[in-house]
């Protein structure tokens, strides 16, 4: 599923934790309500740690669009397409 949820980036997929996260950057949940309601801590703690130095990693920014491009590039030539 999140190898699926990666490739659905384009159509605004994203994972549980990459939502909290999301919601927790702009100021609408705590940082303890994130880790309460993720049901993957670990994850959500290195995508915090990740975040915090890459703040282009957030979903819908210009670095995952330009992934995502690369990505739709990529399966359509597996394609053949």
């Amino acid at each position: 599923i999140p190898s699926m949820i990666e490739i659905g980036i384009c159509e605004g997929m994203m994972t549980m934790n990459q939502s909290l996260y999301r919601l927790m950057r702009r100021g609408v949940i705590t940082t303890d309500m994130a880790f309460k309601r993720s049901s993957d801590p670990e994850g959500l703690q290195h995508l915090l740690e990740k975040g915090m130095r890459d703040p282009d990693s957030e979903p819908g920014s210009r670095r995952s669009i330009r992934r995502c491009a690369r990505t739709t590039t990529a399966l359509q030539a597996g394609f053949g397409s």
